[in-house]
């Protein structure tokens, strides 16, 4: 090859590597802002649409449903008849477009956010790859409910300092509470998980209900038996001091009417809801409690401790909720607590005892 040839290949490879980056590049900058649109459902949090925001909709005049693909979709349910941890992918990924000035909107069948234990979801489009995207491309996420909850740091006169989310009724005059006393898989400081994990603390305003919503986020999680843990027990009073001023601060501001606080927890917050009741037996007006961890007295035990520990609620309304074959909170402290009570004279006691299904993990 002579001189002139190898300068000629050499100025076209140079030329190549110049102006590929250049197309890659400009296709990349099709797409200017990806958002998810989610809500709470039973199996946690769910995305149900996602806003594509472009620089150039006439590209994608043709653009069609089935251009996409999604994979690490799936319902949330994540176990199956033994157990098993699965994760089976949505045969038909529901996909319905609609493009409004420089917006692809994109329905899909609800899937949980942004995946499960096995992968996480990514969207795929060969026809477009610019389209293509998975969690860290997505610039916002916008949650039903959740958004509306605002964000506080109370600190009680014992020092201890609690984050919490409030949802605020809407009404001038005060309106009832609801306080939602979280599981242990929510405990952290990022203000969100305690909400998105269940519909324990948006539920009451998606039902209709003109109520504020408080849910305090604890740090970490209390052992088990901690009725026979004096140090972690005394950091949980604490806790609840902290909390129940600030209730009162809510209550003196004329947003609660303090006839009208209600009390609501699972798991670890259900364990919590019964230290919660005993230590502030007269600030609630009824309690919904689900799948209460250990923390009122040996469930293997007699009746007579939790007689001991409950005998001040007998008045407060309470609802105990736990399936007989919980694998995590031994049910055993929901029907000892229940006999207690009920043995204590309690009138407006109640329990729903089921069976926990893995399957799809629902009741029966």
């Amino acid at each position: 090859m002579n001189t002139k040839s190898m300068g000629w290949m050499l100025a076209l490879t140079l030329s190549l590597s110049v102006i590929w980056p250049a197309t890659v590049g400009a296709e990349s900058t099709q797409v200017t802002r990806i958002q998810a649109n989610t809500y709470v459902g039973d199996p946690g949090e769910m995305v149900e649409s996602f806003d594509i925001t472009i620089a150039n909709p006439e590209k994608y005049q043709n653009l069609k449903a089935s251009d996409f693909e999604i994979t690490g979709n799936y319902d949330g349910y994540p176990l199956n008849e033994e157990e098993e941890i699965i994760q089976n992918e949505y045969e038909d990924d529901g996909i319905k477009l609609t493009i409004t000035d420089h917006t692809i909107h994109m329905e899909v069948e609800p899937f949980k956010y942004p995946g499960g234990m096995i992968s996480k979801f990514k969207v795929t489009n060969k026809t477009y790859p610019e389209l293509s995207f998975d969690e860290t491309n997505v610039d916002k996420v916008v949650t039903r409910t959740v958004d509306d909850f605002e964000k506080g740091t109370y600190t009680g006169s014992n020092g201890e300092a609690l984050s919490y989310r409030l949802k605020r009724s809407p009404s001038t005059n005060a309106q009832p509470l609801v306080v939602w006393l979280h599981g242990g898989g929510e405990v952290g400081t990022d203000g969100r998980s305690h909400l998105t994990a269940n519909r324990g603390a948006v539920v009451w305003t998606e039902s209709g209900y003109d109520t504020s919503v408080l849910a305090v986020q604890y740090p970490e999680n209390y052992s088990f038996k901690i009725y026979d843990n004096p140090e972690q027990l005394a950091k949980m009073q604490a806790y609840f001091v902290a909390q129940y001023e600030l209730i009162q601060k809510l209550v003196a501001e004329g947003e609660v009417d303090p006839n009208r606080i209600y009390l609501s927890g699972v798991s670890s917050g259900g364990g919590g809801a019964f230290r919660f009741l005993t230590q502030y037996p007269d600030l609630f007006a009824g309690a919904i409690i689900v799948a209460a961890k250990d923390t009122v007295a040996d469930y293997t035990g007699s009746v007579e401790a939790f007689k001991k520990e409950l005998k001040d609620i007998v008045d407060v309304p309470v609802w105990i909720m736990h399936a007989k074959n919980d694998p995590t909170t031994d049910s055993g402290t929901s029907s000892l607590a229940y006999q207690a009570l009920t043995e204590l004279g309690a009138k407006h006691v109640n329990m729903t005892m089921h069976t926990w299904i893995a399957k799809d993990c629902t009741v029966a």
